[in-house]
């Protein structure tokens, strides 16, 4: 009786079919290249502009309360065009005193509004073209005094700002500060923006 059911054991097991064999279709690869050559551009690195400040007309700060004025426009933004220098670049101010230009004041043309601090924040840039991969620029806060020091607004560093970039200043982040005890006047600071090509 074992051995009869070893035996039909053993014929069930050489009837079961063996199981084919499985090939895999071969594949070829092939690699090839594209490639550009992006030749120097002629054109110079570029402060494209900068903004005028204007504030709208007021009582002249003559009170127990100093003077702090908010612009009505802020026309343009610093823009800085870079065609490829890797090195980095900077943008400074400067100010001249806020002079009276109104020869019917008192004290005639010249007189300066004395102790006038304009402040302007950390400008917001971004790039004027969409997807630029470049990192933008950095932009810092200053206060300007009149006395003609260079301050830096914006900063990029070795290998960024590339391509077109736009630092905007919205009129209510800027401020002009005037101390009480001011003759009424037109008065008008010069702001001077320099561009340099190397990071500060």
């Amino acid at each position: 009786m074992f051995s009869g059911i070893a035996a039909l054991l053993l014929g069930v097991g050489v009837a079961v079919p063996a199981s084919a064999a499985t090939t895999t279709t071969g594949t070829t690869q092939s690699t090839t290249n594209a490639t550009t050559d992006f030749t120097p551009s002629t054109q110079p690195l570029n402060l494209d502009s900068a903004p005028n400040i204007t504030f709208a007309a007021t009582t002249v700060p003559d009170t127990k309360a100093n003077g702090s004025y908010e612009p009505t426009t802020v026309d343009n933004p610093v823009e800085v065009s870079n065609p490829g220098l890797a090195s980095g670049w900077n943008v400074k101010v400067a100010n001249s005193e806020f002079k009276n230009s109104d020869t019917t004041a008192t004290a005639g043309d010249g007189t300066v509004l004395g102790g006038a601090v304009l402040t302007l924040p950390a400008g917001l840039a971004s790039a004027a073209n969409e997807g630029n991969p470049s990192v933008g620029p950095t932009g810092s806060s200053v206060k300007l005094d009149g006395s003609g020091t260079s301050q830096e607004v914006l900063s990029a560093g070795a290998n960024d700002g590339l391509g077109v970039w736009d630092a905007t200043y919205a009129p209510a982040d800027v401020n002009l500060a005037v101390p009480a005890g001011q003759e009424p006047g037109n008065y008008t600071s010069t702001l001077t923006w320099t561009l340099g090509n190397t990071v500060q």
